[in-house]
């Protein structure tokens, strides 16, 4: 599954303003069964507009959301001074 492909289609769905309870969970769905290597391929700035998407769309699945933030905790960066 391209994550940067689907996180820009639905962040431009959530820019419309139209709500669909169906694609909404067909792509949690899809999201969830990805795996982790593939969702940890796609850059910060991409896993953020999933999660923007995800919100505007108000997505309330908590495994989906600990993916991402799981996603977001496995990338190493330099330590804070």
């Amino acid at each position: 599954m391209d994550v940067p492909l689907v996180g820009s289609v639905l962040a431009s769905i959530a820019k419309t303003g139209v709500s669909s309870p169906v694609l909404c969970s067909r792509a949690v769905s899809k999201l969830k069964q990805t795996a982790p290597e593939d969702i940890d391929s796609a850059t910060k700035e991409e896993l953020g507009v999933i999660a923007m998407a995800f919100g505007k769309l108000q997505a309330r699945d908590e495994k989906l959301f600990g993916i991402i933030a799981d996603s977001f905790l496995r990338r190493t960066s330099p330590p804070l001074r």
